[in-house]
């Protein structure tokens, strides 16, 4: 989903205000546009499982990762198990919006996720995140390439939007 972030000027002043993130389809002509963020949701699902049944739970895991993987709206999906516990596996999923992982979540593979809490120590541990920015191997370059600059590419970037 693309949002745009709106700055209101004050045309005395000439400062700028972040009004709101707003739908691309909102108008208003009192703001303009100042740049354009594409947001992720990050679903992060964490399981402690019974020694016993480590591997009733890797099946299950097993059989539910391509189903998700091929929903509409989601962007990746794999499920990760703990170097120094093998019995707490991590489910990441990122997906394009609340409304995707919303049908994941109502769907058929996250009920027999679900099903699987008998077969746990802890209650699942559940997180979702929404992301506006993200980076990749480009930042960490950056970084590293201006490590003598006391100035961070994030409040590099912070300074361009005043």
């Amino acid at each position: 989903m693309r949002f745009f972030i709106r700055i209101a000027v004050n045309t005395v002043t000439g400062t700028s205000l972040v009004v709101r993130s707003c739908p691309k389809s909102w108008v208003n002509g009192t703001c303009r546009f100042f740049r354009e963020v594409t947001i992720m949701i990050v679903f992060k699902v964490t399981m402690n499982v019974l020694p016993e049944k480590h591997l009733e739970i890797m099946q299950t895991l097993l059989a539910i990762i391509e189903p998700t993987a091929k929903k509409a709206g989601c962007l990746s999906f794999g499920v990760f198990c703990d170097i120094e516990d093998k019995n707490r596996f991590s489910l990441l999923g990122e997906w394009k919006t609340r409304e995707n992982l919303d049908h994941h979540i109502a769907s058929h593979q996250f009920s027999v996720l679900l099903g699987t809490q008998a077969l746990l120590c802890k209650p699942l541990q559940t997180q979702i995140f929404t992301v506006s920015q993200s980076e990749g191997t480009d930042a960490i370059q950056t970084v590293r390439n201006n490590k003598k600059s006391n100035i961070s590419p994030t409040d590099r970037h912070r300074r361009l939007i005043r």
